[in-house]
């Protein structure tokens, strides 16, 4: 069974985050994210705006993520991905 990774709380202690608006943040989650999937965790996507507590911005991430991994890496995408926009989780299958 795989395990699910909170994508916030994951990048809080990796300590990737930083303060201000523009600085990246979340361009960094997405590149976690990536890792994760690629390393067999699920990933449920939770935004660091609002310290993920907040439904439009872990969508609007989740939408990011989704049209990134499309674009990047079509061939896993193609067959290999679960997605589950309801929970905002995504899995390599």
């Amino acid at each position: 069974m795989k395990a699910t990774i909170d994508l916030y709380e994951k990048a809080r202690i990796e300590m990737i985050l930083t303060d201000g608006e523009q600085s990246g943040n979340t361009t960094r989650m997405i590149d976690l994210a990536i890792q994760m999937l690629f390393d067999g965790f699920i990933v449920e996507v939770k935004d660091h705006y609002n310290r993920g507590n907040a439904r439009f911005a872990n969508e609007k991430l989740f939408d990011r993520l989704l049209r990134r991994l499309f674009r990047e890496h079509p061939g896993q995408m193609k067959d290999h991905v679960k997605y589950d926009k309801e929970n905002l989780t995504i899995e390599f299958i």
